[in-house]
């Protein structure tokens, strides 16, 4: 299993709700696009809004431990901190109660285990709410 294939299985799960979609979707080309992306925003991608996804590997074998990190990026912080409140929603799922997973791999577990906070960059004037969780993986080495 990869860590694109992990990315891709939350981001799917994240992507197909219907509030991360309202809040999230923008038109790129004629094309609509939920802004939820791994390690960076494309260029092309002018959203005011947006997420970035990165991962972490805490411990490695069949069961899987990462960190991810979602940094909820924007200039209005109202619009930002309903986003961040559906993803703990969506995630937050230590008794493993929700279904994440495509035919290679698993999210065992999901636990929310940090709200890293807001901060502001001065150079973009854009917000940053950052929150942290830990998932187990089980899926094809």
């Amino acid at each position: 299993m990869n860590s694109l294939e992990k990315y891709e299985v939350i981001r799917k799960y994240l992507i197909n709700d219907d509030k991360i979609k309202s809040l999230l979707t923008i038109t790129v080309e004629n094309k609509n696009v939920v802004c939820i992306f791994t390690a960076e925003k494309p260029k092309k991608v002018t959203a005011d809004n947006y997420v970035i996804m990165k991962m972490k590997e805490l411990s490695g074998g069949y069961i899987m431990a990462d960190q991810v990190e979602f940094d909820i990026i924007g200039k209005n912080i109202s619009k930002l901190l309903p986003v961040k409140d559906r993803i703990i929603e969506l995630l937050d799922d230590p008794k493993n109660t929700k279904t994440i997973k495509n035919e290679n791999v698993t999210i065992l577990t999901s636990e929310l285990v940090n709200g890293g906070g807001i901060a502001k960059n001065t150079e973009t004037n854009n917000f940053s709410i950052i929150i942290y969780f830990k998932i187990q993986t089980e899926g094809e080495c």
